[in-house]
């Protein structure tokens, strides 16, 4: 048989489970909600016409400001719309490209090393 402090130690733990569960489905939708509002954007470095598979030095750049970085040869970035600049860095090489993201777009942008 359980104590009258057993049960109010239940009805909290419930409580505080309900809540907790109710936080987590509020945030998944604030999220799904925010990646509503992005557009993709595929970045790739090549060497010789193919995947530079080496170390390079991404940094993708809106209003002077560095949203990302990243040294694979290649990333996908869901973005908020807006004006940015990707910038590569490989083989001592600095390369550059500016690009529009809106919403519900998909960009692919291929800058070589070479």
């Amino acid at each position: 048989m359980k104590t009258t402090g057993d049960r109010i130690a239940d009805t909290l733990a419930a409580a505080t489970l309900a809540v907790c569960l109710s936080a987590i489905a509020c945030g998944a939708g604030r999220a799904e909600a925010a990646e509503a509002n992005t557009g993709t954007v595929n970045l790739a470095a090549t060497l010789k016409d193919a995947p530079a598979f080496q170390k390079v030095s991404w940094a993708v750049v809106r209003d002077r400001d560095t949203v990302k970085t990243s040294h694979s040869h290649s990333l996908s970035l869901d973005l908020m719309p807006g004006n940015y600049e990707a910038r590569l860095e490989c083989n001592g090489n600095n390369r550059s490209r500016s690009f529009t993201v809106s919403v519900g777009s998909s960009n692919s942008f291929v800058l070589a090393c070479d």
